[in-house]
């Protein structure tokens, strides 16, 4: 198998504290060549479900590149600010600012 790149970690960290905020877990796996995240989506509201599906759907999208390829994306504080906005939470917000620096 080939070695997972660098960047992958600071996503699958991103999409582990989004789950938390929630109340929720994920798995991020290789698949191919980029990196799948998938949410355990029992017991969300809709507008959670379809959020946490549009990080997952960006974080595989943006994991197929290599590291600034995307423009200086910084996925991880991006993915997470995305939750705190769409969602609303406070939970969320609190994790972000736990978030290390990317």
């Amino acid at each position: 198998m080939k070695m997972e790149p660098a960047h992958w970690q600071e996503y699958r960290e991103a999409m582990q504290a989004v789950a938390r905020a929630f109340g929720t877990t994920v798995l991020c796996s290789q698949k191919y060549q980029y990196l799948r995240v998938q949410f355990d989506l029992s017991g969300l509201t809709g507008d959670q479900v379809r959020a946490l599906g549009t990080l997952s759907h960006l974080v595989e999208i943006a994991s197929e590149f290599p590291r600034g390829f995307l423009g200086g994306l910084e996925l991880p504080n991006a993915a997470l600010a995305y939750a705190m906005q769409v969602l609303g939470s406070e939970a969320a917000a609190r994790e972000w600012m736990r978030a290390p620096s990317t």
